[in-house]
């Protein structure tokens, strides 16, 4: 289960699209059992809670992140991708460890490493790199391992919907200081979503 700690706040988040709203909770108390192997193991950890509606999803797809530092500070950035590959739009937000939040539209981001899926043929981002002037932010997300693909509806007798989320490991500098955290990472390819699909 998840436990929301003390004091905790959602992580405010601009809109992805104009018929979208999201929220999330971080940093998370995590704890209970998993079966591997036929041995059940008793685990605790960090989790996270999103939550994202929508009337609709364009034919745009997207990089999304999520980044908590060990200075208590949170990230997030993420850029709408359009089907040619250019970025549509890009938005970054940092959260820090007193609630004061520092927004901003100019930052880069760059694709460093990718792994391509075996099953449905999409090129994902193993590796990056955001940089924004500012707040002196320099960091590189790394994947954990490439294998994070999902497949949505595989089971069912209605086109798959396939994209990449996973754990990260981050690593740089914020504000002058070193930094490191953990991350997790959401992409969407273009033409996974060619057409659009009704979200509820």
């Amino acid at each position: 289960g998840l436990r929301r700690p003390p004091g905790s706040t959602p992580f405010p988040y601009p809109r992805l699209f104009r018929s979208a709203n999201y929220y999330q909770f971080t940093r998370l108390g995590a704890k209970g059992r998993i079966e591997l192997h036929g041995r059940k193991l008793e685990v605790r950890g960090l989790g996270i809670m999103d939550h994202q509606w929508m009337s609709y999803v364009g034919e745009e797809g997207w990089d999304w992140f999520s980044v908590q530092l060990d200075n208590n500070a949170e990230v997030v950035f993420w850029r709408l991708v359009k089907p040619d590959g250019s970025a549509q739009s890009r938005d970054l937000t940092i959260m820090f460890a007193d609630g004061s939040v520092y927004h901003r539209r100019r930052f880069t981001l760059r694709r460093l490493e990718t792994w391509v899926s075996p099953w449905s043929g999409q090129e994902y981002g193993t590796s990056w790199r955001v940089r924004e002037k500012g707040r002196d932010l320099d960091l590189e997300i790394r994947a954990r391992y490439p294998q994070q693909e999902i497949r949505m509806f595989e089971d069912l007798s209605i086109p798959t919907f396939p994209f990449w989320e996973g754990n990260m490991s981050v690593s740089g500098r914020m504000d002058g200081e070193a930094v490191s955290g953990i991350g997790y990472t959401e992409q969407m390819r273009p033409h996974a979503v060619e057409g659009g699909l009704p979200a509820g």
